[in-house]
């Protein structure tokens, strides 16, 4: 695939760390792997029997949240949120593709390349059910359970298209949900001040499994905070008391830099916010 064409694909952003299927890979080989263009006829690896790797698991939440991220069609390449490009390889896909039943169709431009790679219902919903017995088990710990299966419960939830869409926008952290605490804490990290918006992200207090869809969209219910925070706060590592002080996991201690870790909130949560975070405190007393 040629430079410009790479150009012209779809900018994805994901909140996960989007190629955390390839994280065996030394890092100087990622920088280094060119994007393949292949046609279905290339696409020749069959299941083997053997059980599924972390790696094929890691890969199939990749692609069912670009899907879900692309009217629930991935593009075969397609842009990080740096800019870098990528693709699904065809030794992967091979494995959906000739699964039975089918877990993914794909699609070709006019030349027989494939540009497109649809989940199938079977694929949607053995990932879902996967998916549930991750999250009773992450919950038992007091973790966070990842997007994609959660924006397919959402479309199967029967709400008016309208909430759907509002409510897969706040579980991506983006929509209204994301410009109301844009507003509150002026564009900025909630702790650190930091004011670039690509990292930044609109992270939920309670936990969006244990929330109801009117607490999913509560704009009380979440914080603005850098990348490398949110992620933090996501685990539990980190959490707030009723003041703003942050409160850190024992586990942490020498591991961050300071200025990372130690903060406070740049204002005093308010009373609605203080409720949210005296649940979040409880999931952080229990992994901290």
């Amino acid at each position: 695939m040629t430079r410009v064409e790479i150009r012209r694909l779809p900018r994805v952003e994901v909140e996960t760390n989007p190629i955390d299927y390839l994280r065996d890979e030394a890092p100087e080989y990622r920088a280094r792997r060119k994007v393949e263009r292949y046609r279905e006829a290339d696409v020749r690896m069959k299941p083997t029997g053997r059980p599924r790797t972390e790696r094929t698991e890691a890969f199939v939440e990749l692609l069912v949240e670009v899907a879900e991220l692309n009217e629930g069609v991935a593009p075969s390449a397609f842009l990080l949120s740096d800019g870098t490009p990528t693709f699904f390889d065809r030794g992967c896909v091979g494995f959906l593709f000739h699964s039975q039943p089918k877990q993914l169709l794909l699609k070709t431009d006019s030349d027989g390349f494939v540009v497109g790679l649809e989940p199938t219902p079977a694929l949607l919903e053995r990932y879902a059910a996967a998916a549930k017995r991750g999250r009773d088990r992450t919950e038992a710990r007091g973790t966070g359970s990842g997007i994609a299966p959660d924006i397919v419960a959402i479309h199967a939830s029967g709400a008016p298209p309208t909430t759907v869409q509002a409510l897969i926008d706040a579980r991506l952290g983006q929509g209204a949900f994301r410009q109301s605490l844009m507003r509150a804490w002026g564009g900025r990290c909630a702790v650190t001040g930091v004011d670039v918006r690509e990292v930044l992200r609109a992270s939920h207090i309670k936990a969006w499994s244990q929330s109801t869809d009117a607490e999913r969209l509560d704009p009380d219910n979440g914080l603005l905070l850098s990348a490398i925070l949110d992620c933090l706060f996501d685990r539990r590592l980190i959490s707030f008391t009723d003041e703003g002080e942050m409160l850190v996991a024992k586990r942490l201690a020498g591991r961050l830099p300071d200025e990372v870790l130690g903060g406070r909130l740049r204002r005093q949560p308010n009373e609605r916010m203080r409720r949210y975070l005296a649940l979040h405190r409880e999931a952080f007393a229990r992994t901290a």
